[in-house]
């Protein structure tokens, strides 16, 4: 299993710690394959992470302002698919009855 645990150090950072608890408990409700995409950004935007057999350790106050926008992204990108995707199954639902 892939699993995200999110290390809270935030000194000297433009995002408070209530708004990256907020975005860990975002990240937290995702699934294996959403946290795949956001371990991408981490690594693409050069944040430095470890890594164990417990999982992906990231030291969120590490997080630059650019990858914060586009984890965000990512979260309401999915967010937008599970909506559509409920809507459908609804629609479905009530024409089958």
């Amino acid at each position: 299993l892939f699993f995200f645990f999110f290390i809270f150090n935030i000194l000297m950072n433009k995002y408070d710690t209530n708004y990256l608890n907020n975005l860990k408990n975002e990240i937290m409700k995702m699934s294996e394959i959403e946290w795949i995409n956001i371990f991408n950004i981490v690594k693409n935007n050069n944040v430095p992470f470890t890594k164990n057999n417990n999982g992906v350790f990231i030291n969120m106050s590490d997080l630059t302002e650019d990858s914060i926008k586009k984890i965000n992204n990512v979260i309401d990108f999915y967010k937008k698919i599970t909506t559509n995707n409920e809507t459908r199954q609804k629609t479905i639902q009530m024409i089958n009855t």
